[in-house]
C-alpha cells in the first residue's frame, strides 16, 4: 500500500524565471514579517529580513550540492539567527 508520494516541485514541476523568484522573495517576506514581529517582539528591519533570505537560499543550495537536506527546524533556526533575531 502507497502511504504518501513526495514531489520535487522547484525546477523539476514548476519552472520560474528571475521576475518570478525576486517577487516571490518579496511576497515571502512580506508575509513572513508578521509572523516574525510576533516571535521577536520587535519589527524586523526589511534589510535584515531579504539579507538573511539571500543568505539561507545560499545556504540551502550548498547544502543541496551535497546531496545535504536541512531539516525544518534547523533551516528556521538558521533563519533566525540570520536576521538576528535568535
Amino acid at each position: 500500500m502507497i502511504e504518501g508520494v513526495t514531489f520535487d516541485w522547484w525546477n523539476t514541476l514548476a519552472v520560474t524565471s528571475p521576475d518570478q523568484d525576486r517577487r516571490l522573495r518579496t511576497l515571502r517576506m512580506e508575509r513572513f514579517r508578521p509572523a516574525l514581529t510576533r516571535i521577536a517582539r520587535r519589527a524586523p528591519a526589511e534589510e535584515a529580513l531579504f539579507a538573511a533570505y539571500d543568505r539561507q537560499t545560499e545556504l540551502l543550495a550548498d547544502a543541496w550540492a551535497k546531496g545535504v537536506d536541512l531539516h525544518p527546524s534547523d533551516q528556521i533556526a538558521a533563519f533566525l539567527r540570520l536576521a538576528g533575531l535568535a
